[in-house]
């Protein structure tokens, strides 16, 4: 009825060849945890209740920065990290 997940994600550092000369960027770990909770199945509204929280970038890591060779450009590695910080969802579901 209960589930707990903990998940390390690490990219290590990348060069990126589009510059001149190319430039390394540093390496970005993140920690996910997720949690469910399930209510024991039966007749009333409140059984089969399902309950989750997760937590992805639980320590609002921020991407390793380098200057990008054009302005409108990010400067960052969107292909293999997220600018996203910290994100906490919540879910409720109820299974019929």
């Amino acid at each position: 009825r209960v589930t707990l997940s903990a998940f390390v994600n690490h990219v290590d550092g990348v060069i990126d060849i589009n510059q001149a000369p190319p430039v390394e960027t540093g390496s970005f770990t993140t920690i996910d945890l997720a949690a469910r909770y399930r209510t024991r199945p039966g007749a009333s509204l409140f059984a089969d209740v399902e309950f989750t929280l997760s937590i992805a970038n639980l320590f609002d890591t921020a991407p390793p920065l380098y200057p990008p060779r054009d302005p409108v450009l990010v400067p960052y590695d969107s292909t293999n990290v997220s600018a996203i910080g910290r994100f906490i969802s919540i879910g409720i579901s109820k299974h019929w």
